[in-house]
């Protein structure tokens, strides 16, 4: 992923190429899938899903960020991660359990397709929590 300015992306960027750029070159070793967004989307991308998208972010290779922006913003997220950690956990606790209860019924229905899709949630659910007690 290239990061841009807010400012440049929406100003330039996005007016010349639109939002959802991408250049996906796969005539090259090693092939090259590259999203353009600004600033702006990395926040929101933490607003929505704060756990997945520090696990993702905290382990990119950053090749060129003069200002620090990108590590700014993922220090700031980190930091906010840290102090809702419990809460978050509490949250996907409970998000556990409630799917763990309604696959009772779904068993109990012979629904097959839906027992076997709140099981795979079940264990994304727990591998979440597991990796969310690791450092990040």
């Amino acid at each position: 992923m290239i990061f841009l300015p807010d400012t440049l992306f929406e100003d330039d960027f996005k007016l010349n190429l639109g939002e959802c750029f991408v250049v996906n070159d796969q005539e090259h070793a090693p092939t090259v899938f590259t999203r353009f967004k600004s600033y702006q989307w990395l926040r929101r991308d933490f607003a929505q899903r704060l756990p997945i998208a520090l696990w993702i972010f905290r382990r990119s290779m950053i090749i060129q960020d003069p200002a620090n922006a990108f590590g700014k913003i993922l220090e700031e997220h980190n930091v906010l991660f840290q102090k809702s950690l419990r809460d978050i956990l509490k949250r996907k606790y409970i998000e556990l359990r409630s799917d763990r209860h309604n696959m009772r019924q779904t068993i109990q229905h012979g629904d097959s397709l839906a027992t076997n899709i709140l099981k795979a949630n079940i264990v994304k659910i727990a591998l979440e929590m597991l990796y969310m007690k690791q450092p990040i």
